[in-house]
């Protein structure tokens, strides 16, 4: 069956629905990432986003039993694998977008697509099956509604195999990827408590706090900013991580800004600034710090456009990073960043 994206910009794509028999709004962006299309369709960070996938084809080894629930609006492909390879497999990812109530298209010139993005930023788009929108979806089309973050996450505990020596806290934007896992194999219990957690809560048992990713504008994080700003009075120790390098970097009086495209996608090369030797790093964010300012230095900055990806505090046990150390499938050559935040070595 047909189905349309209609753009912001005027464009419109044809091609063929799979997934949920939907309509979905959300900002469109595209993302880089070549494995791992059941973590990227789950990332938190891609909430109400319609994301295109640059990787020719998707879903050829199935759904895997630990594919978690769906984060985005609707997903953009080139091509879609309806017979997946993989012993592991429990169904087609068209099964899995439309259990999961998710629309898609394929078939789509996602070359096309992403470069059009590339020239016109993120913009808002519809995925439809109709060929026509109506005056409210035009209306929305062209709207410029603010971001609006997910409502704070019930806490949770987490504790390390054979019992935890420490308790970490950990202010929850949409945690993704790895970071309980790699806290509690360090030993440590890790207490998730919503982003809206005042400072005095997070500390009750913890002595270190851990800022996660998460989806959107940071400032739109107004309690959060708050919360992180009275930590950070309280030099308690602070790792911050996506979404979290860029709430610490506001509470400290550092500035944000909306990037043209983003980074989305696990490719992308970053130097260290002590060392210079260049990593390779998996990333997802549209929002970027603007600079180093005073009590923070840049320590380490993307190779294609000198933007900022970590921050190290100088008179505080503070670091961030603007993506994450470890991710599963992903690189992983950073870990050591946990080691150095948990022996308070800033």
């Amino acid at each position: 069956m047909d189905a349309y994206l209609f753009c912001e910009s005027g464009d419109v794509f044809k091609g063929q629905a799979f997934g949920a028999p939907v309509d979905a709004f959300g900002e469109l962006v595209f993302s880089t990432t070549v494995v791992g299309w059941p973590e990227e369709m789950s990332d938190a960070r891609f909430s109400g986003q319609i994301v295109c996938s640059t990787f020719p084809v998707t879903g050829n080894y199935g759904v895997v039993p630990e594919a978690g629930t769906p984060a985005l609006a609707a997903y953009i492909v080139r091509d879609v694998c309806a017979e997946p390879s993989n012993f592991r497999a429990e169904g087609t990812i068209d099964e899995y977008m439309t259990k999961n109530g998710v629309p898609g298209l394929c078939g789509v010139d996602t070359r096309r697509l992403t470069r059009l993005i590339r020239a016109k930023g993120p913009m808002n788009a519809i995925v439809t099956r109709s060929r026509t929108l109506s005056p409210e979806q035009k209306a929305r089309l062209a709207s410029h509604e603010p971001f609006v973050p997910a409502a704070p996450r019930a806490p949770q505990m987490f504790d390390a195999p054979g019992g935890s020596e420490r308790i970490v806290a950990m202010l929850d934007f949409g945690a993704h990827g790895n970071i309980i896992s790699e806290l509690n194999a360090r030993g440590c219990g890790v207490a998730a408590l919503g982003w809206d957690t005042p400072a005095d809560v997070l500390l009750d048992g913890a002595g270190a706090v851990v800022l996660s990713g998460g989806p959107g504008d940071p400032h739109a994080y107004a309690a959060a900013i708050e919360t992180v700003r009275e930590l950070l009075r309280r030099e308690t120790p602070l790792l911050g991580l996506g979404l979290g390098h860029q709430i610490m970097a506001l509470a400290a009086g550092g500035e944000c800004y909306r990037m043209p495209c983003g980074h989305r996608g696990g490719n992308q090369p970053v130097r260290d600034t002590a060392t210079g030797r260049v990593r390779i790093s998996s990333q997802n964010h549209g929002w970027a710090v603007a600079s180093a300012f005073d009590g923070a230095r840049a320590s380490f900055v993307n190779i294609n456009d000198d933007t900022i990806e970590g921050l190290r505090y100088t008179d505080i046990p503070a670091l961030s990073l603007q993506f994450f150390p470890s991710t599963a499938g992903g690189p992983d050559d950073m870990s050591f960043i946990y080691d150095e935040f948990l022996k308070g070595v800033c």
